[in-house]
């Protein structure tokens, strides 16, 4: 009878037998102590300058923790999936779960040494449910196109047929109901998003009298950043907890009437939005447009497309927020109000003033201050480093392999062949 089994025969004819289940959950455990050794370390390296500017003003805090944030971000996306790779290489006839189970012990173990070091950096509790409601926020309003996307490549064949069309139309179907309502039903079943509470309640219908706009619903969303957000298609404002718990009632009143101006931008730019969730379309054909043009053309065309679409969407987004930030300054009441609410979110959440992306999605905080008639009583800070969060971020990918590669092969000198081989891949 077939067992679904790691088996090996010693040169002396004793043979060590063990299931893929319990060869998987030791590989969980050396992915989960290796990430999180690794992920403290090179985080650590990313934050040594904050550790002995602890006493400089907020703005240069900010600056020299940016490349802490991009090192234990993407240290939680890396790793878990080079060691997913390895995961790959077990049988997966009744031991399917082995997989995700490798990956998932990867990304906790990272997300713990990142909790522990966000913790010192904003001298307050981070706790694993915090860390567990913000990949869930973010995965499901910035991140949804790119996991549709995942799930669904590995079905893609390499040329285009009925099955790509069918893959296509499931694709923009399932963005489309995200984007129209499932986004925020998701959101409320999973406790993300709640109702406001009177304060909040009463801050949003003295927003709407101000500006003469029809009343969206207000909620609260469970984050760690102190934020705001609006979503125009179940026309919701959303304030996070730790805003709403940090900011005053005429903060968040001059933050409201921000978001209420993204509500009520005209129809058409609601759909450009819309339509800025497709760019990840290209992508999801990469496959079948290297099979028609070439791997070269193909891959040209796909990555062209995209950057090009999200630079667009770039553009456009940009324009809008500072037609928001207009709107938050013509309605706050006190002069100076949004401006100092607006610099309050950056400092809570330790940002910087001033970046380099490429990608931003709003201007430079500094810039919003001028544009809104506020002179910062400090001068331009400059921008993060360029090359610390690459230090850190390379001695994590070779620290990750590294550690990988010695597993793969204390499985190789131990001698523990996948049926049907001579070892593990």
């Amino acid at each position: 009878m077939e067992t679904n089994a790691i088996s090996a025969a010693t040169g002396r004819g004793a043979t060590v037998v063990l299931t893929t289940w319990p060869w998987g959950v030791l590989t969980a455990a050396v992915a989960f102590l290796c990430a999180m050794v690794i992920q403290r370390m090179t985080g650590g390296l990313a934050l040594r300058p904050l550790w002995h500017g602890a006493a400089a003003p907020w703005t240069e805090r900010a600056r020299l923790a940016y490349p802490g944030w991009v090192t234990l971000t993407l240290g939680q996306i890396f790793q878990p999936f080079l060691w997913l790779l390895v995961a790959g290489t077990f049988p997966d006839e009744r031991g399917f779960g082995v997989v995700p189970l490798v990956g998932l012990a990867a990304f906790v173990g990272a997300g713990l040494a990142s909790v522990r070091l966000e913790s010192r950096v904003r001298a307050r509790p981070v706790s694993l449910l915090d860390w567990a409601c913000a990949w869930a926020v973010q995965g499901l309003l910035y991140f949804a196109p790119g996991l549709v996307l995942i799930v669904l490549l590995p079905w893609l064949p390499a040329k285009f047929n009925w099955t790509v069309l069918c893959l296509a139309l499931t694709y923009l179907s399932l963005l489309l109901i995200l984007s129209l309502g499932g986004t925020l039903v998701l959101a409320r079943w999973t406790g993300l998003l709640r109702p406001a509470p009177e304060r909040l309640q009463t801050i949003v219908d003295l927003a709407v009298q101000r500006m003469g706009v029809q009343r969206p619903v207000a909620c609260v969303l469970r984050w760690k950043a102190a934020n705001a957000l609006a979503f125009p298609f179940g026309r919701v404002v959303a304030v996070t907890d730790v805003a709403l718990n940090s900011c005053t009632d005429e903060e968040l009143l001059a933050i409201c009437c921000h978001e209420l101006a993204h509500l009520n931008e005209p129809r058409r730019i609601h759909f450009a939005r819309l339509s800025g969730q497709f760019a990840w379309l290209p992508l999801l054909l990469m496959g079948p447009l290297c099979g028609a043009l070439g791997s070269q053309g193909g891959s040209l065309v796909a990555l062209g497309s995209f950057l090009l679409a999200h630079l667009l969407v770039r553009r456009m987004r940009l324009a809008l927020e500072k037609r928001a930030d207009s709107a938050g300054q013509a309605h706050e009441g006190e002069a100076g109000t949004y401006a100092r609410a607006l610099e309050k979110l950056y400092q809570i959440n330790l940002m910087p003033a001033v970046t380099r992306s490429w990608f931003l999605t709003h201007p430079q905080l500094y810039d919003r201050l001028l544009a809104v008639g506020i002179t910062p009583d400090y001068p331009r800070p400059r921008p993060p480093s360029r090359w610390r969060a690459k230090v850190a971020l390379a001695f994590m990918l070779l620290g990750t392999v590294f550690c990988v590669l010695i597993w793969v092969g204390v499985v190789q000198m131990v001698q523990l062949p996948v049926k049907g081989s001579s070892g593990l891949p």
